[in-house]
């Protein structure tokens, strides 16, 4: 994986999030962007201009800085990218929360 851009998008009348962080997938991350609910988390570069980012929207982005793709030549490869922490704020019909 050599570098990686992505968004969520959470309804905020259930859920909201909180915080994010990069996970292992990248190596050398490099450039990483990491921004929630269209505000740059501190340390953060710069978004995209006119991108997905608004109300709702978590985007994690990076680049390995080594320019390689750890995955290459490989039949499969995984690992994690990012995580995202919310808060729940409403009940969504027909299921509990605890």
């Amino acid at each position: 994986m050599g570098d990686f851009d992505i968004y969520v998008n959470a309804s905020l009348a259930y859920i909201v999030p909180t915080g994010a962080a990069l996970g292992s997938l990248v190596v050398n991350p490099f450039a990483t962007v990491i921004y929630i609910n269209d505000a740059a988390l501190p340390g953060s570069g710069a978004c995209s201009v006119q991108t997905a980012n608004g109300p709702g929207v978590v985007e994690v982005s990076t680049i390995d800085s080594s320019g390689s793709n750890e995955c290459s030549g490989m039949a499969t490869c995984s690992g994690i990218a990012s995580t995202i922490t919310y808060e729940v704020v409403g009940p969504i019909a027909g299921m509990s929360i605890s």
